[in-house]
């Protein structure tokens, strides 16, 4: 604890005392103070403020700012509680004003402060806290945190349309009930597309009985080429590049395994092939609002690591498979190979090569976009690919599966007796429309909306003076046009 008793001011009222003597508030008129701290601040949309104290700065803060989030950070439960016996703390948080402790401020801020929602961010600084805490610590972890956020955000402006867009259209074909029944007592094989699944593909030909195989929709044209029937494909990416890797014959017998956001025309495309299509759903907040309304109407699979093999990985365990194989998943690049031959790259390198400008070229610009790391004297990877693959190991001690490493593949080990029922429930499209609209949903249509709210703010076809209500009616209007 920081704190070690409770005095009075020479105006009556109550404050907290520090361990070495100091004070948080003035010790002659604590609220006088307060006022004079608060009176020459900007407006921000969020304030971070440093150091609870008697709250009478915080709550000079809500009479300025009432339309400002203020999330409060003190240093720990112990001193929180300690702090709770003061009188203006007990009315001091609501929706608008939370707490949390110097330990969990990030977590909290990746929380609370959405850029979607909030376009300033500013700290209100105790100086008499600040003294008392390790400034550094505070320092790395808000960076910490606005880095991720400002990652998270960049992600949304940039593909909260193309989501939202895809989420819509392929909402007309999940109307239909369907279960599906995975033989779980195989080993399920997950292939992706990197350099070395070329080196499996004669293992996977002799022991193919054995496997239940699970292809990311990167690696299923290498496997179609080689006449290896993928028993499902996986695919997660809303980008139009998707629809590239369906390209050419598609065996109706396959399932295939579409996230909500995926491109919508690599699913009409399979659509006319097959009515084998299992939709998912993924943290995606608007697919957790059609999902919560629906009554769990799609099965969810997790793909917050950005890469389709650890969401094929999700799906296989809660799918019920006990034993997983993965191969083809470098992580990096092999012999200065960035996949395995067949890949929808293959195509488009080969078929716009001139003599001046090879296709070797284009896939060296792939490799060296970013600076590579050497492993080993074959093998090299990236910062990103190297995220990859600590997200793979993350995901295994998160859903306490034992991974092992055999050379470019890895065995998964799933003793969880879990299992869910792998179906698509009907869904009605015009009754969940109906049921966004009640203001009762308001606060979860809001929240569901933000990736799409980034683009619209981002996009600079919209006016900056926007507020944010101006930009969710927008939104809300963008996807009411598909009720029709």
């Amino acid at each position: 604890m920081i704190y070690k008793e409770i005095i009075k001011a020479k105006n009556g009222t109550e404050i907290p005392i520090f361990s070495d003597g100091k004070s948080f508030h003035s010790k002659y008129n604590p609220e006088r103070e307060a006022v004079q701290l608060v009176q020459n601040i900007e407006k921000s949309d969020f304030f971070l403020v440093t150091g609870l104290g008697a709250a009478f700065h915080i709550k000079e803060l809500q009479k300025k700012f009432p339309d400002s989030f203020i999330l409060v950070v003190e240093t720990s439960e112990s001193d929180i509680e300690f702090l709770k016996n003061l009188p203006e703390i007990k009315n001091i948080f609501n929706k608008k004003t939370q707490l949390c402790t110097l330990e969990n401020i990030e977590t909290n801020l990746q929380k609370f402060y959405l850029p979607a929602k909030y376009s300033t961010f500013s700290v209100f600084t105790v100086n008499s806290w600040i003294q008392e805490i390790d400034k550094n610590l505070l320092l790395k972890k808000i960076n910490s945190a606005i880095s991720k956020i400002s990652a998270d955000f960049s992600v949304q402006a940039h593909f909260g349309k193309i989501w939202q867009t895809n989420i819509l259209n392929n909402l007309k074909f999940a109307n239909q009930e369907k279960k599906f029944h995975l033989p779980t007592e195989k080993i399920c094989l997950i292939c992706a597309a990197g350099p070395s699944l070329e080196q499996k593909i004669e293992f996977i030909k002799k022991n193919r009985e054995k496997y239940y195989i699970l292809s990311t929709d990167t690696a299923f044209k290498t496997l179609s080429a080689e006449n290896i029937f993928s028993d499902a494909v996986i695919s997660i990416d809303g980008q139009m590049i998707s629809y590239s890797h369906f390209a050419g014959k598609i065996t109706p017998k396959t399932l295939f395994i579409f996230e909500l956001m995926a491109n919508h025309s690599a699913v009409k495309k399979i659509k006319k092939n097959t009515e084998n299509i299992l939709f998912t759903i993924s943290m995606h907040p608007f697919e957790q609002l059609l999902n919560l309304s629906s009554k769990n109407a799609f099965f969810e699979t997790d793909s917050t690591s950005g890469t389709v093999t650890i969401a094929a990985l999700d799906f296989a365990k809660k799918a019920g498979f006990s034993s997983i194989e993965i191969f083809g998943a470098d992580f990096g690049y092999i012999n200065n190979k960035a996949y395995a031959k067949g890949t929808y790259l293959d195509k488009i390198n080969y078929s716009k090569q001139t003599r001046i400008s090879s296709a070797e070229k284009e896939f060296s610009r792939l490799m060296f976009r970013t600076e590579l790391i050497n492993i080993s004297e074959n093998k090299k990877t990236t910062e990103t690919l190297r995220f990859y693959k600590e997200n793979l190991f993350s995901w295994c001690k998160k859903n306490c599966c034992k991974i092992e490493k055999n050379e470019n593949s890895y065995k998964i080990s799933n003793s969880c007796k879990e299992k869910i029922e792998i179906k698509n429930e009907p869904f009605n499209l015009k009754n969940f429309f109906s049921q966004i609209q009640n203001p009762k949903n308001s606060e979860q249509l809001e929240t569901s909306l933000l990736p799409y709210i980034s683009w619209l703010k981002n996009s600079g076809k919209n006016s900056q003076n926007n507020s944010f209500n101006d930009y969710t009616k927008l939104a809300l209007k963008f996807i009411l046009r598909y009720n029709l």
